[in-house]
């Protein structure tokens, strides 16, 4: 095949994928680098994989506790839907990310689902609206992950339902007697709006609320146990002001404390045949999880001066120096405040370099005096790591951060110093 024969099949194919959204683009740059691998296919410039710029959507997300509420007030206040259809939509909606039921699941809900004693417990089940995927995504869910007032909204939801006549008393009962259910797609154009406005994400999905629901079981089933200011603060941002705690994880899970299979246990909650589908594709805390873990594991490290010269971009006798000098003033020597002596120094407030407006370019100033650690969050600025040495005053000709020469619990004291000082 010549070059036109290449060009005219890969025309063909692109004509025929034009309205597909998958990633066929980056299939066929694939599928070409194989031939020339294996044939001696000929070059083509436009399949180049360097020269590959394609959108990315995001396929999966959370939804943090204040877009919820946000998506919410939203779906009440949403002109396109009638009032009726705006707190149905809104019960679905929390029902979804209350219970971790798929959009098909929380539709075909009856209010015989509902234990008549413990009315928090629900019980999903195949039914004439929907079938599950498999025999063992039958489940109970004890209580729901959701606030006084997000769960009072599914029980009127339930009060409404039980008004209907019909013998089956679906929870989202349609008012027209040709159909069982109201028509989902209203309701869930109306919650994705609502969500995508809420969370700033263009991308997200009605099952998104699913993957939220799992995130924060697993979290709240697995606390923080290095209790960082910062890991506290990302956790509280996902799982708001909630006054769940272990136990109550545990009690959703149906294991107790002790049980080595609280994750298995989380699964089965999600109706998924393996753990792995929860770990893999639902759960999104594990960056939490992990930094977690190497907090634990990383605080009693102590490094010498070869080692914090190292990781700052500095010359050793630097550090001696600043060390000695501390020591004379009766200030701390530890590496931590060696660290945060550096990191206060790239906290400055403008460029020093630039010219007065009108007139000629002066030459540059010197650098400012360090500022004390005690800042308002206003006058914080943001400082990259490949900038704490020359920001610090570096001189021409030293080397500056080098990611490359620090070692993972290096770089992890950075990050934790960094963060704590406000300066990432």
């Amino acid at each position: 095949m010549t070059v036109a024969d290449y060009r005219a099949l890969y025309q063909a194919v692109e004509r025929e994928c034009q309205e597909k959204r998958t990633d066929w683009h980056l299939v066929l740059r694939m599928f070409h680098l194989h031939l020339r691998n294996t044939i001696g296919a000929p070059y083509l410039p436009e399949l180049q994989m360097n020269n590959a710029r394609m959108r990315k959507s995001i396929r999966s997300s959370v939804i943090t506790a204040a877009a919820l509420d946000a998506a919410t007030h939203l779906v009440a206040d949403d002109a396109s839907i009638s009032e009726d259809q705006r707190s149905t939509a809104n019960a679905l909606m929390l029902t979804s990310v209350g219970y971790g039921g798929r959009l098909t699941e929380c539709a075909g809900l009856k209010i015989g689902d509902f234990d008549s004693v413990q009315e928090k417990h629900l019980s999903i089940h195949p039914n004439v609206i929907r079938d599950l995927k498999s025999r063992t995504m039958g489940r109970v869910i004890p209580f729901p992950l959701l606030s006084p007032i997000q769960n009072r909204t599914i029980i009127t939801q339930r009060k409404s339902a039980a008004l209907s006549p019909d013998s089956e008393q679906f929870l989202f009962v349609s008012p027209k007697r040709n159909q069982k259910i109201v028509k989902l797609r209203p309701l869930s154009q109306s919650s994705i709006a609502a969500i995508r406005a809420a969370s700033g994400n263009e991308f997200a999905v009605f099952h998104d609320l699913r993957r939220t629901f799992a995130t924060k079981l697993v979290m709240i089933g697995m606390p923080l146990r290095s209790k960082h200011p910062a890991l506290l603060r990302a956790r509280e941002r996902l799982l708001g002001p909630s006054p769940w705690d272990r136990d109550f994880a545990l009690q959703i899970t149906h294991t107790g404390t002790g049980n080595p299979f609280f994750i298995d246990g989380a699964a089965q909650v999600l109706g998924h045949l393996s753990p792995d589908t929860l770990l893999n594709v639902y759960f999104h805390g594990c960056a939490l999880l992990l930094a977690d873990t190497a907090n634990i594991v990383n605080r009693d490290i102590d490094l010498d001066d070869g080692r914090l010269a190292n990781m700052l971009g500095k010359d050793r006798t630097a550090i001696v120096k600043l060390r000695a000098r501390r020591r004379k003033n009766q200030e701390s020597t530890d590496f931590q405040s060696l660290t945060r002596h550096y990191l206060s120094k790239c906290i400055t407030s403008g460029d020093p370099n630039r010219a007065p407006t009108g007139g000629e370019p002066q030459r540059p100033a010197r650098p400012p005096a360090p500022r004390p650690l005690a800042l308002s969050a206003t006058d914080r600025r943001p400082a990259c790591l490949h900038r704490l040495a020359p920001a610090a005053g570096a001189r021409p000709g030293q080397r500056g951060f080098d990611a490359g020469h620090c070692r993972a619990g290096d770089l992890h004291l950075l990050f934790d110093l960094a963060i704590s000082e406000g300066c990432i």
